[in-house]
């Protein structure tokens, strides 16, 4: 359940007096001329990224339209992970998650998707992917 609330801005104070748990996760969107934008998700899967200019955000790949080019990034990205890391131990899943370079948008969902597609167990260590 995700769903987006505009407060007063004395709303905002009045939404923060009780624990996160409580009021399902409220991520602060905007505050301007007296109001506050709030985007409350029960899961907690969102993750937004602010930017005065559209250059300095992630950039989506074009898996559709230039899928080579994606998996040559993809093969880049494995192998500059693999010569800078001497510890490659933790969750593969963990990895790609926070990788926003290569995979912008691969969340605490989409990630454990694509691995089903891909037939991967979920445990797989960086190493071992």
């Amino acid at each position: 359940m995700s769903k987006a609330k505009i407060y007063e801005k004395e709303g905002e104070t009045r939404v923060r007096q009780f624990p996160a748990y409580i009021r399902l996760a409220n991520k602060i969107l905007t505050r301007s001329e007296g109001r506050v934008s709030v985007f409350v998700s029960i899961e907690a899967i969102c993750q937004f990224y602010w930017s005065t200019d559209r250059a300095s955000l992630a950039n989506q790949p074009d898996v559709y339209l230039n899928f080579p080019q994606f998996l040559n990034d993809v093969v880049t990205w494995i192998t500059d992970r693999r010569g800078k890391q001497t510890d490659r131990s933790g969750n593969a899943m963990s990895a790609v998650r926070t990788s926003t370079s290569i995979f912008p948008g691969a969340g605490v969902y989409t990630t454990p998707e694509l691995w089903h597609m891909a037939g991967l167990a979920p445990n797989l260590t960086e190493a071992e992917r």
